[in-house]
C-alpha cells in the first residue's frame, strides 16, 4: 500500500510547532498594526536585500553605506550590553556550513531572478513531499536522478560540521525563507527512504545525517534566530517521526546500529533557547529596529522615535532578562511548573510613547514561542524513550515529569506520562516499528 510522505500525525506534530511560531509572529504583526505600521510607510524604508542586489552600482554602494550606518549604531547598544555579544568562532568560509547554505540560497535567487530562492520542485514531487500525494517510491527516484547534482549540494552542506554567523552581515540571515530548508531537508529524508526501501543502510543514514545538519546550521550558529530555531525544530521532528514510520522498518538492525541511529536522532536544539533569544535580539534590533528608526519619516503613527538609545537600553534588557530565565529552566520544566510569571520587564514610564510601541512590537509573543520549544523538548524525550524500548530497555522514567513513559506491547504505542500537566501540549502517542 502507498503511503504519504509525510503522515497526518506528522503534519499535527509540525503543525503545532508552527501554530506557536505564527502566534508569536501574528501577535508581532498585530502590534504593529495596532501601533500603525502601515505597508505603505514600510516601503519608505530601503531594502537592503533588494539593494545590494541590483543591477546599478549606485543601489550596491547605498547598500554599502546603509549598512555600515546600521553597525554603527548596533555597536554602540553592544558596547553598553556586552553580555549580548556572542563567543565568536573562527570557521573558513569554505568549512562554514551556515555559510555555504547562505550562497546556495543566493543562487537559487540569481537562477530564478527572484528574491525568494526556490528549489525546482515539480509540482508532483511538491506534492508528495508535503503530504497531499501518496508516496511513489519509483517517480520520487527519477526526480532525485535527474536533479542529482542539487542533492548532492544538499548533501554536501548539510554534512558539514561547523556554522557561524561570525562576519555575515545580519541583513543575509536575519530573516531566512523556512521553505527551501524544510523543502531540501524534505528531499533528503526521501532520498532517505529510497536507500532504506534498496536496503542501502549506510546511504540512509548519510542522507538523514545531511538533513539534520541543515538544521544544525540553524540553531549552532552564534546568534540563532526564532526563524532559525524553528527551520531547526521542524527538521529534527520530522526526522523522528519520518524514521520511526518508513526507515526503520524496511532496514534490518542489530542493537549497534540502532545506537548510532539513536545518536544521529539526538536534537540539535537542546538547551538552545536561551541563545536563540539572544540570537533574536540581533535579528530584530539590527534587522528591524534599527533601519526602520534609523529612516523614519512619520513611519509610525504619532511622533517619530526620538529616545533610540533609551528604547534600544530597555529593549536589551529584556532580551537578557528573557534569555536569563530560559537559562535556569528548559521550557519543559517552565511548563511544568506553570510558570506563569512575566518573561518581559514592565515598560519604563519614562519612555515616549512612539517608543513604547515599538517594544510592544517586537518583544511580545517570546511565551507563546516557549510554548511550542516546550513542546519540542517533550517530543524528544518520547522518541528517546521509544529507541530505549527499541534497543531492550524498560519503559523509562520521563526525566522532567519523573513519571515513566507508557508502553502498550499489544498496540506497540508509546504515549508520554500520564499528569494533567501536559493536556496544554497535545502530544500524541508514537507507534513503534
Amino acid at each position: 500500500m502507498k503511503m504519504p510522505l509525510q503522515t497526518s500525525a506528522s503534519k499535527m506534530i509540525l503543525g503545532v510547532v508552527v501554530l506557536c511560531v505564527a502566534g508569536y509572529f501574528a501577535s508581532r504583526a498585530y502590534h504593529i498594526e495596532k501601533g500603525g505600521l502601515a505597508q505603505k510607510e514600510m516601503a519608505q524604508v530601503p531594502d537592503l536585500f533588494r539593494l545590494a542586489r541590483s543591477s546599478k552600482v549606485v543601489d550596491r554602494k547605498r547598500a554599502i553605506q546603509l549598512q555600515q550606518d546600521y553597525d554603527a549604531i548596533f555597536a554602540k547598544v553592544l558596547a553598553r550590553h556586552p553580555e549580548l555579544v556572542p563567543d565568536w568562532k573562527s570557521i573558513p568560509d569554505e568549512e562554514n556550513g551556515f555559510l555555504q547554505w547562505l550562497n546556495f540560497c543566493d543562487q537559487l535567487r540569481s537562477e530564478n531572478s527572484s528574491v525568494h530562492p526556490a528549489l525546482p520542485l515539480t509540482d508532483e514531487i511538491n506534492k508528495m513531499i508535503r503530504g497531499v500525494d501518496d508516496w511513489n517510491g519509483k517517480v520520487m527516484a527519477s526526480y532525485l536522478t535527474e536533479n542529482s547534482e542539487m542533492l548532492e549540494e544538499i548533501t554536501r552542506i548539510g554534512l558539514m560540521p561547523e556554522q557561524s554567523t561570525h562576519q555575515i552581515s545580519v541583513d543575509r540571515w536575519s530573516f531566512m525563507s523556512a521553505n527551501v530548508a524544510k523543502q531540501s531537508a524534505e528531499l533528503l529524508f526521501a532520498a532517505s527512504r529510497l536507500a532504506a526501501e534498496s536496503g542501502d543502510g549506510d546511504r540512509s543514514l548519510k542522507y538523514v545525517q545531511a538533513a539534520i545538519g541543515l538544521g544544525r546550521h540553524h540553531i549552532q550558529v552564534e546568534t540563532p534566530t526564532l526563524t532559525g530555531a524553528t527551520i531547526s525544530i521542524l527538521v529534527h521532528l520530522t526526522a523522528l517521526d519520518t524514521t520511526m514510520k518508513h526507515v526503520l522498518p524496511a532496514l534490518e538492525l542489530d542493537q549497534q546500529d540502532l545506537e548510532i541511529w539513536h545518536n544521529t536522532l539526538k536534537p540539535t536544539f537542546d538547551q538552545s533557547y536561551a541563545s536563540t533569544i539572544r540570537g533574536e535580539f540581533w535579528a530584530s534590533i539590527r534587522g528591524m529596529v534599527i533601519p526602520a528608526i534609523a529612516n523614519n519619516s512619520g513611519l509610525f503613527k504619532g511622533e517619530p522615535v526620538k529616545d533610540t538609545d533609551a528604547l534600544y537600553d530597555v529593549m536589551a534588557e529584556a532580551y537578557i532578562q528573557a534569555a536569563d530565565r530560559a537559562e535556569r529552566s528548559s521550557q519543559a520544566e517552565l511548563w511544568l511548573q506553570q510558570d506563569k510569571s512575566p518573561w518581559l520587564p514592565k515598560i519604563q514610564e519614562t519612555l515616549s510613547p512612539a517608543a513604547q510601541n515599538v517594544y510592544e512590537c517586537m518583544l511580545i509573543g517570546l511565551d507563546i514561542y516557549g510554548k511550542g520549544w516546550a513542546r519540542a523538548e517533550a517530543r524528544d524525550r518520547q522518541y528517546a524513550a521509544a529507541f530505549a524500548i527499541m534497543e531492550g530497555q524498560d519503559p523509562p522514567v520521563d526525566l522532567i515529569m519523573e513519571k515513566p513513559f507508557v508502553y502498550d506491547e499489544v498496540t506497540r504505542t508509546l504515549s508520554m506520562p500520564d499528569d494533567p500537566a501536559l493536556e496544554g501540549l497535545e502530544i500524541k502517542p508514537i507507534k513503534l516499528p
